[in-house]
């Protein structure tokens, strides 16, 4: 119910016309008061939408063209679906060495959906444009979330020539069950930095997620930083050679919840979150 203003006369009693103009005056300026406090009050910041269409071009105005970890290359991939006239852009991967398959593409597994009738090809393309590689299909995919602990992640092989996929996707993203904030460390070594293969940011984790009940779930590590919905599975890379892999961000008032909940708790402040699965690789010893 919404409250009104009250002019401090009895109900029955009528309000002199010669003071109208002082009592409006007054409900002005105290009006223009308490906006100015309410816009006083720091906020926090909610991040820009942008149209999915737009993604691709989004993701490549921020592709840096120095190499942020040899042997790393970030790739634009894309799918076309039985019935469709074109390509569309799909995500984000990485292209990177296996010891047992040679060159390899990973990305989140997630995009794959299972939810699409019929077969679909899917490819990639260098993102930085002094790349001079041609387009390439997967061919074969060689590890998924069941083989990589539940992480959304997805291990493919490619080639020249276009293959059809069936949906494969068998990753479940669970309700969120617990935030956990501080410092992220793996095998005793404190993540302080992660940068970005796409745009060579450096970013800083500030804790974990939980998905599911029980000790058994997902556990996503928290970044500060944003992403649009097309940006999964975007490359990190830790300062001990780990590959990180972007799940999403959350819908914007659990990524402020969030926000707010990490400067209550711990007295910093961060700026927004995104999840990573992983580490992939690397060298904590």
């Amino acid at each position: 119910m919404k409250k009104k203003f009250k002019t401090g006369l009895p109900k029955k009693q009528k309000q002199p016309k010669k003071n109208g103009g002082i009592i409006v005056t007054s409900l002005v300026i105290l009006v223009l008061i308490l906006l100015g406090i309410y816009c006083w009050i720091p906020k926090t910041p909610k991040p820009a939408l942008l149209d999915e269409q737009d993604i691709e071009s989004y993701v490549r105005s921020k592709v840096s063209e120095n190499v942020v970890c040899a042997g790393l290359e970030p790739v634009a991939v894309y799918h076309q679906r039985q019935g469709w006239e074109h390509k569309a852009f799909c995500c984000v991967g990485t292209v990177m060495m296996d010891k047992d398959h040679g060159p390899v593409l990973m990305t989140a597994e997630h995009v794959f959906r299972t939810d699409i009738s019929g077969g679909q090809t899917v490819s990639f393309r260098p993102l930085r444009s002094s790349v001079d590689e041609p387009e390439y299909y997967l061919n074969k995919i060689i590890k998924t979330s069941h083989e990589l602990k539940g992480a959304d992640a997805v291990v493919a092989t490619f080639a020249s020539k276009p293959v059809s996929f069936a949906p494969f996707s068998t990753y479940v993203d669970g309700e969120i069950a617990k935030n956990f904030y501080g410092d992220v460390v793996i095998a005793k070594k404190k993540i302080v930095h992660l940068r970005s293969l796409v745009s060579g940011e450096t970013v800083t984790p500030f804790g974990y997620e939980r998905r599911g009940e029980g000790t058994n779930g997902q556990v996503f590590v928290i970044i500060d930083y944003h992403v649009r919905p097309g940006e999964s599975g975007t490359g990190f890379i830790d300062d001990f050679g780990g590959l990180w892999i972007v799940h999403a961000s959350p819908d914007p008032e659990i990524e402020k919840q969030m926000v707010d909940d990490y400067r209550d708790l711990m007295h910093k402040v961060v700026s927004a979150a995104t999840t990573l699965s992983g580490p992939f690789g690397g060298k904590y010893d």
